[in-house]
């Protein structure tokens, strides 16, 4: 089998790039700075909003499946940034969703439960997107782009990807920032009203190969399987790393008038029927 990674140096497709190399796939792995430090990949760059580009990378390469994890998260809201974000989360997905159809690839692509605008009960796969902030409403766009254009492609809404506590594991950017907050290295809180269900990167990436490999189409929640705020999250982080929890400042999402949603729970039951790969509770994660 031969893969495409899109994103291939980001935190997600590096994980996946890694595990296909040694399951004996060959990876060619797509990336738009820089390539990362992965032996057994074939690095090639690429502008993913560049439709063009994209076709022909698809086509030299010549792959099986395409894992497309490539990704612009929200920062900056200066008007530049809004627009590359959007190009790059909504516009760039259905030039990979349409090449992927034209050349009768699989297609493996990879959403966000950010497309949900919160509520107390989970959101099934089949939800419709309600998106109330810019990130949210791109990736929606792109679920919508990608579905009709390549409908039979797996579309992944995955949560919080964290690592998985593992020494061999890098950690996500966002475990750095709050064993930064613990040790007083760096300003902020965590929310304890902002929910949602992490997923272990190594997880998520055995779960987007196995997609990679069958015929399941459409939405799917990937998940962890217990829902957690940030806070919580936080705690398990810095005791993992021999941190204090105590020293975490909390905060709540209400009182500091965030855009994001606030509660979002996704229903990985699905998952658990149509999948091999099993993907665990952050705490059962964190608790090995």
């Amino acid at each position: 089998m031969k893969l495409l990674v899109t994103g291939a140096a980001g935190f997600l497709g590096r994980h996946v790039c890694r595990h296909a190399v040694a399951a004996g796939i060959t990876v060619v792995g797509a990336y738009r700075s820089a390539p990362a430090s992965i032996n057994g990949v074939e690095w090639a760059s690429l502008d993913a909003t560049d439709a063009a580009a994209v076709d022909r990378l698809i086509t030299s390469s010549g792959p099986d499946a395409i894992i497309h994890t490539a990704v612009a998260l929200a920062g900056s809201l200066t008007p530049l940034a809004a627009q590359m974000n959007w190009a790059t989360n909504a516009i760039a997905p259905t030039h990979v969703a349409r090449s992927a159809a034209r050349h009768g690839m699989r297609l493996v692509h990879i959403s966000s439960d950010a497309v949900h605008r919160g509520r107390k009960e989970p959101y099934r796969d089949d939800t419709a997107p309600d998106p109330i902030y810019s990130y949210g409403a791109a990736k929606a766009a792109a679920e919508l782009g990608v579905t009709l254009v390549a409908p039979d492609a797996a579309i992944a809404r995955v949560s919080a990807i964290m690592g998985d506590g593992t020494e061999d594991c890098e950690l996500a950017d966002r475990e750095r920032f709050m064993l930064d907050l613990a040790s007083g290295h760096a300003p902020g809180v965590l929310f304890t009203d902002e929910v949602r269900c992490p997923v272990a990167v190594s997880d998520l990436a055995d779960a987007c190969l196995e997609l990679a490999a069958n015929d399941v189409a459409g939405l799917l929640n990937l998940a962890g399987t217990d829902a957690m705020s940030w806070f919580e999250m936080g705690e398990l982080v810095v005791a993992r790393y021999g941190g204090d929890p105590g020293a975490l400042p909390a905060g709540t999402h209400t009182s500091a008038h965030v855009s994001r949603p606030g509660r979002v729970v996704l229903d990985t039951g699905l998952a658990g029927k149509l999948l091999r790969t099993r993907i665990r509770s952050l705490r059962e994660v964190y608790s090995r």
